[in-house]
């Protein structure tokens, strides 16, 4: 997963930017694409991308009740950016859309949280039906050798989808 901060734009334009430039050119593996994302913008200057892990992501669901001001239940999950400002060191400003024209929320902070545990143990597995789907692309050479390493150490499970939940924003209509 990408990640690239940069405040002086919109997620939208951010997204259309790199949208454009990949328009004429074939990307072979998940690993091109932090820097496909950063080269996208010339001007004033590249993005700032960083690659994100299992590891950056925390789980913050034990801690809606405890640290935090009324019920976060079921809406912790779904929060798109949170705000803290030294001002205000009991509360925080979320939005549950990445969109910069979302409302805004105030949650009162009751506690400073200790430790915060990480949400995922190890990388995500793919079903085995796409990672048997990316072998063949690479048996047959549709992905050039030099990716083969990448697709074929893939995690892969026999289980249905892990993320079986897509962002409301992200699907077509």
């Amino acid at each position: 997963m990408l990640y690239c901060n940069d405040t002086e734009m919109s997620v939208d334009s951010i997204h259309s930017t790199i949208e454009q430039s990949v328009r004429n050119i074939t990307v072979w593996a998940p690993s091109q694409w932090a820097t496909i994302c950063q080269l996208a913008r010339k001007e004033p200057a590249p993005y700032n991308v960083e690659n994100l892990t299992h590891e950056d992501f925390l789980n913050f669901d034990d801690m809606s009740d405890k640290y935090f001001k009324g019920n976060l239940v079921g809406k912790i999950s779904k929060i798109r950016t949170a705000t803290f400002k030294k001002s205000h060191t009991n509360q925080m400003k979320v939005k549950f859309s990445m969109k910069d024209s979302a409302p805004e929320d105030t949650i009162q902070i009751i506690a400073k949280p200790r430790a915060i545990n990480r949400r995922y143990n190890s990388s995500l597995p793919i079903t085995k039906a796409k990672y048997m789907d990316l072998k063949k692309l690479c048996d047959t050479g549709v992905v050039p050798k030099i990716f083969h390493k990448e697709y074929l150490n893939l995690q892969y499970c026999n289980s249905k989808d892990v993320l079986l939940d897509t962002d409301v924003e992200d699907t077509v209509e």
